[in-house]
């Protein structure tokens, strides 16, 4: 029985189960309604509609989670995994509703800097918080041995059932499905995706490890192997062992039938396109990678304490308008943002290009993932130093365009064996062979370069390109 009705303009039939009054009514997962979706672009750029919240989606992304689970249970025609999705059902629909609960202020702009700050990615805090904080309200709904479970499907980790991660943190998951069409709803933008097309070709099935037929190609080098083996019991049981693995399989949600390959191409490309057109817009991208800057100015000048990071229950303080809050007292450079995000008076783009233009940043960008954060900001610091400016002056941007990820969609069609949708789909092979990082931005405070632009951006190139 539902506790009400909620008015949403994505899912009209959205519904809050009664069970789960406790955790929505928590103060932590409330904050999520001060944290808006999309960062700063309702202040900068092209989406001033673009106010719609974390707690908004992450309400959708459990409402899909559940007509997933009615579809997968009618659809699954082994009568184990259809048990096992009856059975998970409500630490899925939890597990998508509290997918979001690590988010800081303004969602994913302060990702890098707790990241690269901090090693700590979102989806930990979330962990921390659920394990730490939400505990109690939680095991109001399950049992808390189910937490662990919970937790491991936000980070894409249930060994046992890996169509578990599929549902919430794979590539065509609930919470990529709400997103998508809120953000494309808030945004105004003409390309939105509806999901429940794409729910319907959904099921959960076995995948072998190796199929039959591979294992017949070998079989003449299985036989030849075997009979040097001298010791017989040894013989035997490796002659056991490999014909055991035609028996193993792993389970993950499929899209059944063409139909849904064509469904899941219109979300890759919508997911795409969304990403270039709206996530990575460049006004907002400015003022996102300004407000980075102004965290790390606040800890370097000991105007906000770590702990307000890394201790998770100060962390769950913040939301977008405390963080704005401590910008303004702390004065300098945050509060100096704060004013330039309100009078739109942002940097300027003032390098642009793929990642390859510049020897430096290509260097960075190609090296180990782990040192890429702070070799950047090093960077920001030896080119402030060497054109006169402030570290807060330039500010260099990564441009990751994230399309699809290979080895994670399987598709059934009819009278063939379980294939993954790159194998199947020339749209999903191509995204998937899309590079990862597309373009390099570069920002710059354009007040402090008015009489000597030119000759700042050519000591600049040459600087980036190792060649002064």
């Amino acid at each position: 029985m539902a506790i009400r009705n909620i008015k949403d303009p994505i899912h009209p039939d959205l519904q809050i189960p009664r069970e789960l009054e406790d955790v929505l009514s928590h103060p932590v997962f409330n904050r999520l309604r001060f944290i808006k979706q999309l960062g700063l672009k309702a202040y900068c750029g092209r989406f001033p509609s673009a106010n719609h919240t974390r707690y908004e989606h992450s309400i959708g992304t459990m409402h899909l989670a559940g007509k997933l689970c009615s579809c997968l249970e009618r659809n699954t025609t082994d009568r184990d995994l259809k048990g096992s999705v009856t059975q998970y059902k409500e630490l899925i629909k939890l597990a998508a509703l509290l997918h979001d609960i690590g988010h800081g202020p303004f969602s994913h702009t302060i990702d890098e800097v707790l990241k690269g700050e901090f090693n700590k990615p979102h989806e930990e805090v979330t962990e921390q918080i659920i394990k730490n904080i939400m505990q109690d309200s939680i095991e109001s709904v399950v049992d808390s041995s189910s937490i662990q479970e919970i937790c491991n499907m936000i980070l894409s980790e249930h060994t046992e059932h890996p169509y578990l991660n599929d549902i919430i943190s794979g590539e065509l998951d609930v919470d990529r499905m709400d997103y998508l069409i809120r953000d494309a709803y808030h945004t105004g933008v003409e390309y939105r995706f509806y999901p429940d097309s794409l729910i319907q070709t959904m099921k959960v099935s076995k995948h072998p490890l190796v199929h039959a037929e591979e294992l017949q190609k070998y079989q003449v080098d299985v036989d030849t192997f075997l009979k040097r083996i001298t010791d017989i019991e040894f013989r035997k049981n490796i002659s056991t062992a490999l014909k055991n693995i035609e028996a193993l399989s792993t389970d993950h949600l499929s899209i059944v039938g063409e139909t849904g390959v064509v469904l899941a191409d219109t979300f890759l490309v919508t997911r795409k396109t969304m990403y270039q057109e709206v996530y990575y817009e460049v006004y907002s991208r400015i003022a996102e990678r300004m407000m980075q800057e102004s965290i790390l100015s606040m800890l370097k000048n000991k105007k906000i304490s770590r702990s307000l990071f890394t201790n998770v229950r100060k962390y769950v303080t913040l939301d977008d308008y405390e963080l704005f809050a401590l910008m303004k007292h702390a004065g300098g450079f945050a509060e100096e943002v704060v004013n330039r995000i309100k009078e739109r008076k942002l940097y300027e783009v003032f390098l642009s290009g793929p990642p390859g233009k510049y020897k430096l940043i290509r260097d960075i960008v190609m090296g180990p993932k782990e040192k890429q954060y702070r070799s950047l900001r090093k960077l920001e610091q030896d080119l402030a130093n060497r054109l006169k400016l402030n570290k807060e002056d330039i500010l260099i941007d990564e441009i990751k365009v994230r399309a699809f990820k290979s080895e994670r969609v399987y598709v059934e069609l009819k009278g063939e064996y379980p294939k993954l949708l790159e194998e199947a789909s020339p749209v999903a092979r191509t995204l998937a062979n899309l590079a990862e990082i597309n373009k390099v931005n570069v920002y710059i405070n354009g007040e402090k370069i008015k009489s000597r632009r030119e000759q700042i951006r050519s000591k600049a190139e040459q600087l980036l390109e190792g060649t002064l």
